[in-house]
């Protein structure tokens, strides 16, 4: 990611395909404070909120607050005042899987869609209209 994050952002990161899911599962505190990196774009290359799946934050009995993936979050959420990383609060109508509490969102808090610079879109994705 250290080595490769870089050319992706410079090279492919753009509003025509704006990022709206990061799946991070890389284990180790320096791994995901690299991953994190990615947030800090133009705010134009992500949706308002980015979904964010984090395999390590929940159910690993060495990870807390002060190490590891959380910690990476916690540190950035510091750093950026425009762009911060919360856990994503679960439905409680219905019953919990085990990965559920392992969602978070990016909030692009500069986002033009954010900030009334633009308005919101959305694609309707129904197969039946013509």
């Amino acid at each position: 990611i250290k080595k490769t994050l870089n050319d992706f952002m410079k090279n492919k990161l753009s509003p025509e395909t704006p990022v709206g899911f990061v799946s991070v599962d890389v284990d180790l505190y320096s791994s995901a404070k690299d991953c994190l990196k990615l947030f800090q774009g133009e705010a134009e290359c992500y949706l308002p909120a980015v979904i964010n799946w984090f395999d390590d934050v929940e159910h690993a009995i060495t990870m807390n607050s002060w190490c590891g993936e959380a910690l990476a979050i916690k540190e950035f959420n510091e750093a950026n005042n425009f762009r911060k990383i919360e856990k994503k609060q679960v439905r409680t109508n219905r019953p919990q899987k085990w990965w559920h509490h392992q969602f978070y969102f990016a909030h692009i808090l500069d986002h033009p869609v954010r900030t009334g610079e633009k308005k919101a879109q959305s694609l309707s994705i129904n197969m039946f209209e013509f």
